[in-house]
């Protein structure tokens, strides 16, 4: 048992000695309408936190200036694993996402959910990250 234990405890801190692989992560952000406002965008790598869209949670948070069209931007040195991104063009800027009533009055997408008019799931919007460099293309959506 001595020996076992022994064996256990080597094996525990040789393991903890194996770096984590970095991942990178470039996200592509089209159909931006105009130059007006910022960008806030946010990944996830927490399915609760992805669903209450609660950025306090999120493994990272980015605010760009708005561009008309294309924006894009690459992450580094992420862990390996899933991760969702959210965006909203927060035209006014004034950091919140209006809406009138439950219309949304300013662009927003969901990482892999083109076309959704209502928010994925974690799973729906989850990009694997491997060693190396991945890309999510996110088109913004207005009403």
């Amino acid at each position: 048992m001595k020996h076992l234990f022994v064996f256990v405890a080597g094996l525990s801190a040789l393991l903890s000695t194996i770096p984590v692989v970095a991942a990178d992560l470039t996200v592509t952000i089209t159909g931006v309408r105009n130059a007006h406002g910022d960008l806030w965008i946010a990944i996830y790598d927490d399915a609760e936190a992805f669903v209450q869209q609660n950025d306090t949670k999120s493994a990272a948070q980015l605010k760009l200036r708005a561009r008309d069209g294309t924006v894009a931007f690459t992450l580094r040195g992420l862990a390996e694993g899933m991760y969702a991104v959210s965006v909203m063009h927060d035209e006014n800027s004034n950091a919140q996402f209006d809406q009138m009533g439950t219309t949304p009055l300013e662009g927003y997408a969901y990482s892999n959910s083109f076309g959704s008019t209502t928010m994925p799931s974690f799973d729906r919007a989850a990009v694997t990250l491997q060693p190396g460099e991945t890309e999510t293309v996110m088109k913004l959506m207005y009403y």
